[in-house]
């Protein structure tokens, strides 16, 4: 059976006397452990769904900490693929694939967050984003959904 253990690299306070852990400047860079779990398969698919299902659990467990209540803050799952920064796996074809995997996803976060800020700033409209997500264009819609340009301007 295969296992596979997760752990995350990032800036924690020091939590020593006699300094203030709310100045991120005084923070350390420290590996901590997150996880380990047995492996059914060990596809790039099955990869991803776990990291998947470890950013729920890293936000369910967040959210109802102390941590959350005193700096009145949640975490979404996705969160943790925004922070992620990039990943440290072998060379075989599946962690390659994993890692692309990944990407794409924090790329598709990425840029719906940035289309939710671009429509929340007023510098673009609603359905352009939304054209503009799904690649493709008012006729392509229309002839794809049988949509009428009319029922598009009123979307």
């Amino acid at each position: 059976m295969t296992i596979e253990a997760r752990q995350m690299t990032l800036r924690v306070p020091t939590y020593a006397p006699g300094v203030n852990d709310k100045d991120k400047s005084t923070w350390t860079v420290k590996t901590r452990f997150l996880d380990v779990a047995p492996a059914l398969t060990h596809t790039a698919k099955a990869q991803f769904d776990g990291a998947r299902q470890l950013a729920t659990h890293l936000a369910d467990m967040y959210n109802r900490s102390p941590l959350a209540q005193e700096d009145d803050r949640t975490m979404d799952p996705d969160d943790y693929f925004r922070k992620k920064m990039g990943e440290n796996r072998d060379h075989a074809a599946d962690g390659k694939k994993a890692f692309a995997i990944s990407a794409a996803y924090k790329k598709n976060i990425v840029l719906r967050d940035l289309g939710r800020k671009a429509i929340a700033d007023g510098l673009v409209e609603e359905e352009d984003v939304m054209f503009a997500t799904m690649n493709g264009e008012h006729a392509e819609l229309g002839e794809l959904e049988g949509i009428t340009t009319a029922e598009l301007a009123q979307l």
